[in-house]
């Protein structure tokens, strides 16, 4: 549930009539078998070391993280694998960002990369392994393996978002967000609050999570998000191919 260090700022006022990327037409080459394309996302993945006392990766998260691919229809693997996205499992956020444990994240709500489960940094999905408590500094529990997923599926979201040239920055994208946020019953927007916000943020957010709602997930936001935000699901779909 947040968003890159790393990559440019995107441009609010572009339309991605022109230079855009729709799934469609970023494969122009004969595509590798699907069975390839998951063996060679699977191998971009790479483990951090503790560096602070943390336990370090479990084979168990490992696996829970390798299984996650699976979600992911062979389009839009096709999609990950041609950008070079890469993926980093972490102890903790603060043991793959040690000067994180002062900073905040952008696009995280819940303070500074100690409690950040996961983030899109650049080209790279990093997870998380456990978090930090902000207050005290104790690592809390393992994530579970629903929690990994739903966390993977976010970020991936967001690496789609600048696989095909952030486009949920352009004027398609926000005319599409600002017809569904106008219909959010005030009964309802308390919940989704972080989704509905008029700016750069609430568009890539709500990308992000509403891909990773047709990736799969299921976390608590995804019932309100799906009848809310029928307009912007429909587009994403149509970027993603799906």
């Amino acid at each position: 549930t947040k968003e890159t260090e790393g990559s440019n700022k995107p441009d609010s006022n572009k339309s991605d009539s022109n230079n855009d990327s729709s799934a469609s037409n970023t494969n122009t080459e004969a595509p590798l078998p699907p069975a390839k394309v998951l063996k060679e996302l699977r191998a971009r993945i790479t483990i951090t070391r503790p560096v602070i006392g943390h336990d370090p990766v479990s084979a168990r998260t490992i696996a829970a993280v390798n299984r996650c691919f699976d979600k992911i229809p062979a389009k839009v693997q096709a999609i990950l694998l041609k950008n070079n996205i890469k993926f980093v499992i972490t102890p903790t956020m603060i043991d793959k960002y040690p000067e994180g444990a002062y900073q905040s994240v952008p696009g995280y709500e819940g303070g500074t990369s100690k409690s950040c489960p996961g983030l899109f940094d650049g080209d790279t999905i990093v997870l998380a392994q456990s978090t930090v408590n902000e207050d005290t500094n104790n690592v809390d529990r393992v994530a579970s393996e629903d929690d990994l997923e739903g966390t993977f599926l976010h970020e991936t979201g967001h690496a789609l978002d600048a696989c095909l040239n952030n486009y949920s920055c352009t004027k398609e994208y926000r005319h599409n967000y600002y017809l569904d946020i106008a219909h959010v019953p005030d009964s309802v927007a308390p919940r989704i609050s972080y989704y509905l916000q008029k700016s750069d943020t609430g568009q890539v957010e709500s990308c992000a999570e509403l891909t990773s709602i047709l990736l799969g997930n299921e976390r608590e936001r995804a019932a309100d998000l799906t009848t809310y935000f029928p307009n912007t699901l429909k587009y994403i779909k149509q970027k993603l191919g799906l």
